[in-house]
């Protein structure tokens, strides 16, 4: 008999390293999922990705089989595994946390947002060794949350005031996360209160992006994403292929357009439009420079149920 688990991938609107600080951070989950079929077997894993996600493989990529055997722990050795990762892998969109938690899903894991995210953490240290925890949370939410880790790990659903519009899309190779985390934290020994400064701004910049959602503000919204890509920027995470994708993303319409995730070498980029006409053209513009993107949509939503943790 198969069992089958299902988590989205993410997109950071902002406060990407800045979460690591204790800053505030606002993701929302992508369309784009990965499912996990356990079926009786003998530990074999059949590693599927859709024509189009694939990206290059990179040294600091942490392989599927590592996640899964801490996921699934014993129950490995006697299931067959298939994964279907319709996120792309090694690009910023949360795909070994989506992994982690969809194998935990189809292993039976606790339903409890809390519990589950617990174990989640503990699988994504294979590719992340301390993650903020701000993947896996979407991945178990499913909905758009303002993260924020300080001496516990606070999630709360974010409520969207209009219709919204973002073009998300990959230039380059990513380079890890890892990497680019222990750069920052080297940097920030040899100057702490510039990186204290930096991190309380990109808080700040979330801040403002979740009122921007929660009003229906998407020129709020960019106004805020143009200002967190200039620190990101001057810290040096924003690849030549990335800061070329943002300056044709904001040439062809859009409000604000930044990296997300741990950029460094290259990685994903988001781009929030006024209409679903701006956002076609700067999926094509996007194109034009061969950067893979999509458009993701989000209704309008009052979370009844806005906190835990």
């Amino acid at each position: 008999m198969a069992v089958r688990g299902e988590a989205p991938g993410k997109i950071i609107l902002f406060g990407e390293h800045a979460v690591v600080y204790g800053a505030a951070a606002v993701a929302l989950p992508l369309t784009k999922s990965v499912k996990v079929t356990l079926r009786p077997g003998a530990g074999n894993v059949d590693l599927r990705i859709p024509k189009g996600a694939e990206v290059p493989a990179h040294h600091n990529a942490a392989a599927p089989v590592a996640l899964l055997e801490r996921a699934l722990g014993d129950a490995f050795a006697t299931h067959d595994v298939r994964v279907e990762l319709g996120v792309p892998p090694m690009a910023g969109f949360g795909s070994s946390a989506a992994l982690a938690v969809a194998a935990l899903r189809a292993a039976g894991a606790p339903r409890a947002k809390a519990k589950l995210l617990e174990r989640a953490l503990d699988v994504e240290s294979v590719a992340h060794g301390r993650p903020s925890g701000i993947d896996p949370a979407v991945a178990i939410w499913g909905v758009p949350i303002r993260f924020q880790r300080t001496d516990r790990i606070r999630v709360r659903a974010l409520p969207i005031g209009a219709p919204l519009h973002l073009v998300v899309g990959t230039a380059g190779v990513h380079g890890g996360t890892a990497p680019v985390v222990a750069r920052i934290g080297e940097t920030r020994r040899r100057a702490p209160a510039l990186i204290g400064r930096a991190m309380d701004a990109l808080g700040a910049a979330a801040d403002a992006g979740a009122k921007g959602l929660a009003r229906g503000d998407p020129a709020l919204i960019g106004q805020a994403m143009r200002i967190a890509q200039g620190i990101l920027d001057g810290f040096g995470l924003v690849g030549p292929e990335v800061r070329d994708a943002v300056r044709a993303a904001e040439g062809a319409g859009a409000l604000g357009a930044k990296m997300s995730g741990a950029g460094g070498t290259g990685g994903a980029l988001v781009a929030v439009c006024a209409s679903e006409r701006d956002a076609k053209r700067v999926v094509r513009a996007l194109r034009g420079l061969g950067v893979r993107a999509w458009i993701e949509r989000y209704g309008v939503s009052l979370p009844r149920n806005r906190s835990a943790r």
